[in-house]
C-alpha cells in the first residue's frame, strides 16, 4: 500500500502540523503516515484527512499487488 500524504502535503504546500490540528489527529501519526511507516490506521482518520484535503480517497492511498504467500512467509519469520 502506498501512501501519498507527502506528495498531496506538497502539493498544498501544508505543513503536517497544520494537518494534524485541522483533523485533531495526533502529530505522530500523521508523522507515520506521511513517511509511510504506519501499520494500521482508522477509517475515521482517512475520512478526516481526506475532507481536509478535499481529495478522494484513490488519491491517498494507492494498492499495490503483493503476493500473499510470500507476505505471509515473512509475518512467520
Amino acid at each position: 500500500m502506498q501512501i501519498h500524504l507527502s506528495r498531496i502535503l506538497q502539493a498544498k504546500k501544508m505543513q503536517q502540523k497544520e494537518l494534524a490540528q485541522l483533523t485533531h489527529i495526533r502529530a505522530a501519526t500523521i508523522n507515520n503516515l506521511y513517511n509511510q511507516t504506519a501499520i494500521k490506521v482508522r477509517l475515521e482518520y482517512l475520512d478526516r484527512i481526506c475532507t481536509a484535503l478535499d481529495c478522494p480517497i484513490g488519491e491517498l492511498l494507492e494498492h499495490e499487488s503483493v503476493n500473499l504467500n510470500e507476505l505471509l512467509n515473512e509475518k512467520e519469520s
